[in-house]
């Protein structure tokens, strides 16, 4: 006996639900459209259409499903091994900025170590030595100390009352400190002289000089020949005494800054010592006769 056929409504709606299941593939929406498969089937289960689609919604999504883990995995990798940054190309140019900035700090921190240094010290009382202590003078000038350093001199010989004036030198190198000190003392001036600018200042604060002269670099004080400059001109009583700077820097630019400061002469070294006498002589010449106005 033959088997029915279907009605056409049956027809019509198995083929508008095909449709459908198209759309909905190509709008990967598997799973309405795998439902819709089922709906078929279930209407008309030797339907050959409804078998290949059914057969194709299975293998797009076990497609998806292999792309979906891949990129899960893909993604695990990626953060359990990230790769280092490549390296950073540094300009020569920036790594000499760099260099010289990193002097820079290791400068300015020396530099207040050596103050504290030097505060810490000055707050302790000192006893001068038998060695230390000099005759009395019946000068404007305080008695000067020895030389303040890595090495001492000896006692200058006692000055005579007729003087002719009191120079104050700083220079940390103590052989030319030595050498300048003994010239002005044969010459029958009175000679202070230091290796530190510390020293110095803190002698200044309290005696009188006629004449002063200061290295402009001291690698073993706090500040430099330009700032103790500065700090001599803020004491009343030294602000008009003739002030030399020693360098053994020719730079026109070093000399034209020390000037500008208002020093009275800029003197590079090597100084031949009868030319320092000469300047010495000049200065304080001229500044006896600028009291007397």
């Amino acid at each position: 006996m033959p088997a029915p056929q279907q009605s056409d409504s049956l027809k019509k709606l198995v083929s508008e639900n095909l449709k459908q299941i198209d759309q909905l593939l190509k709008a990967q929406r598997l799973e309405e459209a795998h439902e819709r498969v089922k709906d078929v089937r279930r209407m008309d289960p030797t339907n050959a259409y409804a078998r290949a689609f059914e057969e194709r919604i299975l293998e797009m999504k076990a497609l998806a499903l292999r792309r979906s883990l891949e990129q899960a995995e893909k993604a695990a990798a990626a953060q359990r091994a990230v790769p280092p940054p490549p390296p950073v190309d540094v300009p020569e140019e920036d790594k000499e900025l760099e260099a010289i900035a990193q002097a820079y700090r290791e400068e300015i921190a020396a530099e207040e170590a050596a103050e504290k240094t030097a505060q810490e010290e000055a707050e302790e009382p000192t006893v001068p030595s038998p060695s230390e202590v000099r005759p009395a003078q019946s000068l404007t000038a305080a008695t000067p100390p020895p030389i303040r350093g890595s090495r001492t001199i000896t006692t200058p010989p006692k000055r005579k009352a007729s003087s002719l004036g009191f120079v104050v030198i700083i220079d940390d190198n103590i052989e030319l400190l030595e050498e300048f000190s003994a010239m002005l003392e044969e010459c029958e001036y009175a000679v202070a002289a230091y290796a530190r600018t510390d020293d110095a200042y803190e002698f200044m604060k309290e005696n009188y000089a006629d004449l002063i002269i200061c290295d402009v670099h001291l690698e073993t004080s706090s500040f430099g020949g330009f700032t103790f400059y500065e700090r001599i001109r803020e004491l009343e009583h030294l602000r008009d005494v003739p002030f030399l700077f020693l360098s053994g820097m020719t730079d026109s630019r070093l000399v034209l800054a020390g000037k500008e400061l208002g020093a009275d002469d800029y003197l590079t070294k090597p100084i031949d010592p009868e030319e320092l006498l000469a300047v010495v002589r000049g200065k304080l010449r001229r500044y006896r006769q600028i009291r007397k106005k």
